[in-house]
């Protein structure tokens, strides 16, 4: 006669879980490749090179690119002094300094011209294509400008 769960009699250790040996072969093989792959990389920022990417790794969307919301400030340096000294920090140089490229330049121009590169602009993960606009979408934007321009108060000459 079986017992009140069943037939067979319990075995001491059938609680226990059954591990699947080439599941976690798999996943040491997986880790292994991965450490790999990460020291190759560090090895290659030491040398001051670009990272390899990781053909596994899903690229994140990139959003189109769209105009700026926020002014650039490029007025704040004109016609200030600077003492330089040599601290070996990028940050602390003179010049318009990039957080995102940890990168320097001399001039305003230069500094513009990087922050609608191709470079900085992936880095922020834009794509470098612009939405197509419908005919609708330019009359609605020509309305609300029209609308802006009539609602602006008229500058008297006589204040």
């Amino acid at each position: 006669m079986g017992s009140a769960y069943g037939d067979n009699k319990a075995k001491d250790t059938d609680f226990r879980r059954k591990w699947d040996r080439d599941e976690y072969l798999e996943r040491a093989r997986q880790r292994e490749e991965r450490e790999r792959f990460e020291a190759i990389n560090a090895d290659r920022k030491k040398r001051g090179l670009q990272p390899l990417k990781d053909k596994n790794e899903p690229e994140a969307p990139k959003s189109l690119l769209k105009h700026r919301e926020q002014r650039l400030n490029l007025d704040d340096k004109i016609g200030k002094i600077e003492i330089v000294k040599d601290t070996g920090e990028r940050r602390s140089q003179p010049g318009f300094y990039c957080e995102l490229c940890d990168s320097v330049y001399k001039d305003s121009k230069g500094f513009l011209d990087h922050q609608n590169s191709r470079k900085h602009q992936s880095k922020l993960n834009v794509a470098m294509k612009v939405e197509k606009a419908s005919m609708s979408d330019v009359r609605d934007r020509l309305a609300a400008l029209k609308r802006k321009k009539l609602e602006e108060p008229i500058p008297s000459i006589l204040q």
